[in-house]
């Protein structure tokens, strides 16, 4: 887990000072291209599932809306995948031992700015955050700090369809990447092309969002959660896992570690239905089969 300081660089301060709907609050700094990143390969201990826990499962769904192939395009002009438009759902929860919690909800895109929508391409990928807390950093060791809550579990839909979290030989849940980058970054398409290798392979238990924070606010905005200073950055279950993504080795690497870590068990399931008028409709549930012994 180590890597040589490389940043002699030609910092190339990026800021899109023309981009119509950016909104924020720290200074994003593009990486030079060839660049690997300072402290890129960082690991945070994981959590344990301990028997002084509360028999709820405690945490936050999160439903990101996205477009497979997005109407937004990068440096080299190319389209973004699985680009975040704006979230279905955002909601904590507390469930008992043993019980299942649902959730529906109706998304229309005219709301948030995205009226064109189309059925044949869009999909909701849901997400359960644990409610524990860690410090992590977007600009490693101790640069840019910010209150990470992992992901425990992973699933995606797309119109007429059903998605469940799962568990592989490889992974204990399907891992979930959160990508910041921007229109204006001459070093994210390396990013973008990684993960689209590394998803299109179909080797791996993941699904993963790319956040163009110069375009949309709601993106920065949840870049902002993550105080993202470097673009691009690739956050693997929420901030277990950081690196910059620019290279497959680096993504493998990211969702090999996420994918070892040690999760309660859940049981998550989304389905999504095309409504019509830029509309979908969401359903959500989430089972919780973590036993806790509470016994003194």
């Amino acid at each position: 887990m180590q890597r040589a300081l490389l940043f002699l660089l030609t910092i190339c301060i990026c800021i899109a000072l023309t981009a119509p709907v950016l909104a924020a609050e720290s200074v994003r700094l593009c990486r030079e291209a060839s660049s690997t990143g300072a402290y890129g390969d960082v690991i945070v201990e994981p959590p344990s599932v301990s028997a002084t826990k509360t028999v709820n499962y405690e945490g936050t769904l999160r439903v990101f809306v996205v477009e497979p192939e997005s109407r937004w395009l990068d440096y080299d002009g190319r389209k973004y995948g699985f680009a975040f438009l704006s979230f279905a759902i955002e909601q904590a929860i507390s469930i008992p031992y043993q019980e299942t919690v649902h959730f529906q909800a109706t998304w229309n895109g005219s709301t948030y700015g995205f009226g064109n929508v189309t059925e044949d391409n869009i999909m909701v990928i849901a997400a359960v955050y644990e409610d524990d807390s860690h410090t992590a950093y977007s600009d490693p060791p101790s640069g840019y700090p910010y209150t990470a809550h992992y992901v425990d579990a992973a699933a995606a839909a797309t119109s007429g369809h059903t998605g469940a979290d799962t568990a592989t030989a490889n992974s204990t849940h399907t891992i979930f990447i959160e990508e910041g980058t921007a229109t204006w970054c001459p070093s994210c398409p390396s990013a973008r092309a990684a993960l689209h290798t590394v998803y299109a392979s179909g080797q791996y238990n993941f699904f993963y969002t790319a956040h163009v924070v110069d375009v949309n606010t709601y993106a920065d905005n949840r870049m902002n959660d993550f105080n993202l200073h470097w673009l691009p950055s690739c956050y693997y279950d929420a901030g277990y896992r950081y690196n910059n993504g620019q290279s497959t080795s680096e993504v493998v690497t990211g969702i090999t570690q996420a994918g070892a870590r040690v999760v309660p068990d859940l049981d998550l399931e989304v389905s999504m239905t095309w409504l019509g008028s830029s509309s979908i409709q969401v359903d959500v549930s989430v089972t919780n089969n973590q036993y806790v012994n509470t016994m003194p």
